[in-house]
């Protein structure tokens, strides 16, 4: 079976010195663009450990044709698109995604600072701040320091190096260091090292010409070759890490080598079944041995036939008195596949979990899938995967992996050069010889469900729009409001756990979820492949009822950043005062009111909203407005080494001309803002502005995380910045504002928008207590609104209404 967003990207035989793909994407209202350059933090000087690192930071700094005002990154912004970049060991990743008419834009500068950067020693002094605050916040993330300490035993190869780069090994002002960048830029920044890919809706011509005008900026040079290190680990050893989280893990890391080529589709496999709870399964059986309560793959490093390869399992009781015992599961199971390979069955499943991943990802998503030179398509035959498949689980099942284990005892720290670790070294068990009987895994049976029956019967509290068919996709938002007031965060808990439970047979099945706390309501958002999502959200709904007592519930550790963390409880923050109701399941379910929105989703639905607990609500619920004046502050309790602050500006009425008008703003005040934050002050690498809602209220919302500077003092720059904007308005206003109305309006009411992005802003049209065509309204406001309106949407931003959340004070 083959569909549309399964096609994998078309070769084009282009003689202009670079490899190039295309992929065609019809319904997209979006162009996207990628460029791998084959060259990584492990093929940078060793004396510049960071060096790769930092040439990736500086490129978006000014080139010779674009100042930085008018570069990629001010591009990008201006049309609502995304943009990012990433550093690996062997290759860099420069991406972005932009409305279609605006993706030549993009590649001409996309381009030029690849081939003609600035490289000002002024800049790079101020990105050396933004790339030291980087590493400040890595010095803290688990999964960094994991890495790190499984490089220890590495003996004679990059895996053992410190490469993320900091203040002290970026001497710019150093004629060495400034040489050694050039020849690094030299080396791999030309045709002969890079590789295009371009998705949008675009004919083969227009993707040719697309590629034409990118490669004539960039300079010739060959491929070079670059030397491979053997993998070799010293004496195994057991090693404990100290991280300051309560969770106890056991890492169970696989140095491998001689891995054959099609190894990374195993290895995606692998992973598959890693996360998989399903009966007889591996995870499932540490789970009900109560040796982990959670289980996950990762592969930190690949690169020609090597790879880590990690298993991290979060203990349970159990398995911290006997984490050897997992070890001995673990070879077991791995033993048996490599004996009994891959059944004709799992393969088909396989299958069809990639293509319903695929089909839910964006076109820029799809392109870094398809990057990657082996992965998954609809070209892998039986065969591929098998001999794949046994390959891996030989080569693991061989070996004793090391064992990692990471806790919150102390432990000495490690003297080095990179980041600082706190490890020693643990007594080696060897797993027991036990023989365990081991079965191929039930099938999901989310991925058989019957098609749906179309039915007639809708619940009066949902509204439902249905689209032209765009790849089978639908969206479903739900909504509880608890009319006795708002639940404890607890019940939000239990709930949270049975959703987690079983989001790895949804996300096989092709649908995502989410569930969200906004106070005194609960938001369930369920995305994807609209077929499935009806027999999902039916067995989800009966599942809710009565959710398990909290005792004994796992939450994993959030790793996410400070500020990701905080705008997940911004909702809550801003439904000041709701009262908790001090109700327990099921009668607090007896106090909610239900509404809902099904955008794209089989009329079948209907079905399933009516095993909903709570009851739908009879009448349209409409938020109150957040407080006219005043600066509130909220601590959420996350102390950390770093700040993170959000400030909320509440949109002051609903009115399409002065939503239109605090929207445009909003998208002005974003680069702007950006440049201030991150590269004049130098505050921290996480910096952000722009148009939210958040929960039921919407209002423009300005993020900073900063290793140097307290909350105070962040507000105090904000207000500095909003204070002093009028200049920067004006010169906005003379320059001409049509485009970037017209690019606002594009996101509000595009009728080749995907399915999720409509739905979204429809959901948040019904949060917000309005009509469906409100997104629209907002979009036919904008090109008649008047520089005055913007001007009086700046006084009203700095009156004031701020409410402020910050990590901890």
């Amino acid at each position: 079976m083959t569909c549309a967003a399964s096609r994998s990207p078309v070769d084009a035989a282009l003689d202009c010195g670079l490899r190039v793909r295309f992929l065609e994407v019809p319904d997209s209202a979006r162009g996207a663009a990628l460029v791998r350059v084959h060259g990584g933090s492990h093929d940078a000087p060793v004396a510049y450990p960071g060096l790769a690192h930092f040439l990736e930071h500086l490129l978006f700094l000014g080139s010779a044709g674009y100042p930085v005002e008018d570069g990629l990154m001010a591009c990008v912004q201006r049309c609502g698109g995304q943009l990012n970049a990433s550093t690996r060991e062997r290759h860099t990743d420069y991406f972005f995604q932009v409305p279609q008419q605006r993706l030549e834009d993009g590649l001409v500068r996309l381009a030029d600072m690849l081939a003609a950067p600035l490289l000002d020693i002024e800049a790079q002094r101020r990105e050396r701040e933004v790339l030291h605050a980087e590493y400040l916040a890595r010095s803290q993330d688990a999964e960094t320091l994991c890495d790190a300490a499984l490089g220890v035993l590495v003996t004679g190869h990059p895996l053992a190096g410190f490469h993320a780069g900091k203040r002290d090994t970026l001497p710019v002002d150093e004629a060495e260091f400034q040489q050694a960048l050039a020849e690094y830029h030299r080396s791999f920044y030309h045709k002969g090292t890079m590789e295009l890919l371009l998705a949008g809706p675009f004919p083969r011509r227009e993707f040719e010409r697309y590629a034409r005008l990118f490669a004539a900026r960039l300079g010739g040079g060959g491929a070079g070759e670059r030397r491979v290190a053997p993998l070799r680990v010293g004496r195994r050893r057991a090693l404990r890490l100290q991280l300051e989280r309560p969770q106890a893990f056991l890492h169970l890391a696989f140095y491998l080598h001689g891995l054959a080529a099609d190894a990374p589709l195993a290895l995606d496999l692998l992973g598959t079944r890693i996360a998989s709870r399903a009966r007889d399964g591996l995870h499932e059986r540490l789970l009900r041995e109560g040796l982990c309560l959670d289980l996950r793959l990762r592969c930190p490093y690949w690169h020609a036939g090597q790879a880590l390869v990690v298993i991290e399992a979060a203990l349970g009781k159990r398995g911290q008195a006997d984490p050897a015992r997992i070890e001995a599961l673990l070879s077991s199971w791995l033993a048996f596949n490599a004996g009994q390979g891959l059944a004709v069955q799992s393969w088909r499943d396989h299958g069809h979990i990639r293509r319903n991943a695929l089909r839910n990802m964006t076109p820029l998503e799809r392109l870094r899938h398809w990057v990657e030179p082996h992965a998954w398509s609809e070209q892998c035959t039986y065969e591929t995967l098998q001999r794949a498949w046994r390959g891996l689980m030989t080569s693991m099942a061989n070996r004793r992996p090391l064992h990692l284990l990471t806790d919150c005892r102390s432990a000495p720290r490690l003297a080095g050069e990179g980041f600082e670790l706190r490890l020693c070294e643990e007594a080696d068990v060897a797993p027991c010889r036990e023989r365990w009987q081991w079965r191929e895994p039930l099938p999901n049976p989310w991925l058989r469900m019957p098609a749906p029956i179309a039915e007639v019967s809708m619940p009066a509290a949902l509204q439902r729009v249905e689209l032209a068919q765009r790849d089978g996709l639908g969206s479903l938002h739900i909504r509880w409001r608890f009319v006795a007031g708002g639940p404890a965060c607890v019940h939000w808990q239990c709930l949270d756990a049975v959703l987690r439970a079983r989001a790895w047979a949804a996300k096989e099945a092709g649908v995502q979820w989410w569930l969200e706390d906004f106070g005194s309501a609960w938001c369930l958002t369920l995305r994807g492949v609209a077929d499935s999502m009806v027999g999902v959200a039916k067995e989800v709904a009966a599942a809710l009822h009565e959710p398990p007592e909290p005792e004994g519930l796992y939450s994993p550790t959030d790793e996410r950043m400070l500020l990701g963390r905080l705008l997940e409880r911004l909702p809550a923050v801003l439904d000041e005062g709701a009262p908790h109701s001090g109700l327990g399941f099921p009668a607090l379910w007896q106090a909610a009111r239900w509404d809902a929105l099904a955008v794209g989703v089989p009329s079948a639905l209907g079905s399933a909203l009516l095993a909903l607990p709570g009851v739908p609500a009879s009448e349209r619920f409409s938020p109150g407005t957040v407080a006219e004046s005043g600066v509130r502050w909220f601590d959420a309790r996350l102390p950390a080494s770093e700040t993170a602050l959000l400030l909320f500006c509440p949109l002051p009425s609903r009115l399409p001309a002065v939503e239109a008008a605090w929207r445009l703003l909003a998208r002005l005040l974003e680069g702007a803002f950006f440049r201030r934050m991150r590269s004049e002050l130098q505050l921290g690498y996480g910096v952000f502005a722009g148009f939210r809602q958040f929960g039921e209220r919407g209002g423009i919302v300005f993020g900073v995380q900063s290793p140097v500077a307290d909350a105070e003092r962040i507000l105090g720059h904000i207000d500095a910045f909003l204070q002093t904007f009028d200049a920067s308005l004006e010169r906005m206003v003379r320059a001409g504002l049509q485009e970037q109305a017209q690019a606002v309006a594009r996101q509000l009411d595009n009728p080749y928008s995907s399915v999720s992005e409509r739905a979204d802003l429809l959901w948040q049209a019904c949060l917000a207590g309005c009509d469906l065509d409100h997104p629209a309204r907002v979009a036919q406001a904008l090109p008649a609104l008047e520089p005055g309106a913007l001007r009086d949407s700046l006084r009203q931003l700095r009156a004031g209404g701020w409410r402020v959340l910050v990590n901890a004070r």
